[in-house]
């Protein structure tokens, strides 16, 4: 079994307490929506004066490696005749990033990397005091070029989500896959993160210790209709629908003005 530790750090700074009575202990990784972490500590725990919403940082240590940094956003606190506890939930930075906007719309900057930096970087540039702290990895252009015509009040997430999944010759989802690591430095994964390992098995009992497997209906459809800007747009259909008994059509209908040419809408509707 794996040894994890958490500590409270200062946003822009260093630890300020270790977590020593943590319980209830959950962490989830999302390649898409970011990850997120939460546990239950005692309310009358010294480590419990440093919570504070929207400020603490958490960070998940796994063999003394740093593989979570987050901010908490919610600590809900209870209490009977027993004691009290405050239940912590915490959201990385790229999930924070939701919370940015840019002002101004239509931009030509070069590569679809330099194109997410420039976002993030120019939400960072608003405050001297209150920015998040965001660096930028190195050497990681994707040698596609991008455009976009972008509306203030998108959110930056929104924007990178949208530049990653453009997609390529190659097809859509192709272009990247991003985060924001555990040490706050923007990384893009060309084409994707991670890798295939066809000879690995998950070991029930062994190298998995439970799991739930289930199917979500509302994330279903084999026949997609985009529309872009102006009169773009694409119907595209899954195979299955020009298979005999293919079980009924399931259609999902997507607008998005951020997509403003035959191929990305194109493109779009194959992610």
């Amino acid at each position: 079994m794996s040894a994890y530790s958490i500590e409270l750090w200062q946003p822009l700074g260093g630890a300020l307490a270790a977590v020593q009575t943590a319980k209830d202990r959950v962490y989830t990784q999302s390649v898409d929506e970011g990850s997120t972490l939460s546990f239950t500590l005692n309310g009358d725990s010294p480590e419990a004066k440093h919570i504070r919403e929207m400020f603490t940082d958490v960070v998940l240590y796994r063999e003394g490696a740093k593989v979570f940094r987050g901010r908490i956003i919610q600590a809900t606190q209870s209490g009977d005749s027993e004691g009290c506890s405050v239940k912590v939930s915490a959201v990385d930075y790229k999930s924070l990033l939701r919370r940015k906007f840019i002002t101004t719309g239509g931009y030509n900057i070069g590569d679809l990397e330099a194109l997410a930096w420039y976002f993030i970087s120019t939400v960072e540039a608003r405050y001297t005091n209150a920015k998040l702290g965001i660096t930028r990895g190195g050497n990681q252009s994707t040698g596609i070029s991008g455009r976009s015509d972008f509306q203030a009040g998108s959110s930056v997430k929104d924007c990178i989500d949208t530049l990653a999944t453009v997609g390529t010759s190659a097809g859509a989802g192709e272009a990247f896959e991003w985060d924001i690591d555990p040490e706050l430095v923007f990384r893009i994964y060309r084409p994707t993160r991670g890798r295939r390992t066809p000879t690995f098995t998950a070991d029930f009992g062994g190298s998995v210790v439970s799991y739930d497997q289930t199917f979500d209906p509302n994330s279903y459809a084999n026949r997609f209709f985009i529309q872009g800007a102006g009169t773009y747009s694409a119907d595209l259909k899954t195979d299955d629908l020009v298979r005999p008994y293919a079980g009924g059509a399931f259609e999902e209908y997507v607008s998005d003005s951020n997509l403003t040419s035959p191929y990305v809408v194109d493109q779009r509707a194959f992610w």
